[in-house]
């Protein structure tokens, strides 16, 4: 390239001062710093969430009116997503596109082979506060702070006994299992 042409294409060039990706089109950049800024401006009248470009109030009007356009032609289950029907559908054909090349593990979404990597990382980016406990997913903290509440989400079909552990209940309901009677406590 000549020197002429470097400086006409480095002219053209936007670089974002917060991130410093870089942009050819004015108007792409000038949307991409919306993203870095506190300014919102649009918001839905139903929830009053907000939003840095009008089109996406598209999204919590259609939650709101419970539009769900893309339905499964295997249980009729419908989604407002076309991409969540083409993962729902994963779980009826079995397809799990997502291999951990570390153990052979394989995912229908990549979001969990993401959460499973962590695991082999040793990364636990999730901590609770309380016990100062770290956590692979999001889930998993989730699911350990009820311990600190007195909720007992997790209840017995068979005798209505409650649980703040999913595990619990299921080493529980092994006791339902067994050949001789048993009376819960």
């Amino acid at each position: 390239l000549t020197g002429a042409r470097k400086k006409e294409i480095k002219r053209k060039e936007h670089i974002c001062h917060v991130c410093q990706k870089i942009f050819q089109e004015s108007s792409v950049y000038k949307r991409h710093l919306r993203f870095h800024s506190s300014n919102r401006p649009y918001a839905c009248n139903v929830c009053a969430k907000t939003f840095i470009e009008e089109g996406d109030l598209k999204k919590p009007s259609e939650i709101h009116m419970g539009i769900r356009p893309y339905s499964c032609d295997m249980c009729s289950k419908s989604f407002r997503q076309k991409n969540d029907l083409i993962v729902h559908k994963r779980r009826h054909t079995g397809v799990r596109p997502y291999l951990c090349e570390c153990c052979g593990k394989t995912f229908d979404k990549q979001g969990d082979l993401v959460s499973h990597l962590r695991i082999h990382k040793g990364d636990r980016p999730y901590t609770c506060d309380i016990w100062n406990k770290a956590f692979h997913s999001k889930h998993g903290l989730v699911e350990h702070m009820i311990i600190h509440s007195d909720s007992r989400p997790f209840t017995c079909e068979v005798c209505n006994k409650s649980f703040n552990r999913r595990d619990n209940m299921k080493i529980h309901k092994l006791l339902h299992q067994k050949d001789q009677p048993h009376v819960c406590t």
